[in-house]
């Protein structure tokens, strides 16, 4: 059974024209986009995607770089599509991801490492409220 999954393309992905490429991955492993949308990031909307280290010294960081630029907002489907993502995507830390994971290949640090995924079925449900109309 497929379930859905969101994936963000932060700014550093945009500046770097590196959307076309990471969507590929993404489709190439199965992926289906169901709906897509360029956005630029709120202050709540970041807090509500990040809540779990907004109260982090580095926090007021990550926010201006997330609204450095515009971000890519991606509702995926797919079987197992947070577990797929989650792996396919690789660790927060590009130092540490696997090499052959879109973190690895691509981010150039924990800050800007490309791309966010759903940690899990609640954080989607949230996440996808925040951006797309439940069917």
């Amino acid at each position: 059974m497929s379930e859905y999954t969101l994936a963000l393309l932060k700014p550093d992905c945009l500046k770097r024209k590196l959307t076309d490429t990471i969507i590929e991955i993404i489709k190439k492993n199965g992926f289906e986009i169901v709906q897509q949308k360029e956005v630029y990031l709120t202050v709540p909307q970041i807090e509500a995607i990040y809540k779990y280290f907004k109260h982090e010294q580095c926090f007021p960081g990550f926010v201006e770089f997330l609204q450095s630029g515009s971000c890519l907002i991606l509702l995926l489907k797919s079987k197992k599509a947070i577990e797929r993502l989650r792996e396919l995507i690789g660790h927060g830390d590009p130092e540490i991801a696997d090499p052959k994971s879109i973190r690895g290949m691509f981010g150039k640090s924990f800050r800007e490492n490309i791309i966010h995924a759903s940690k899990n079925e609640e954080s989607f449900t949230q996440e996808q409220s925040l951006f797309f109309l439940k069917d």
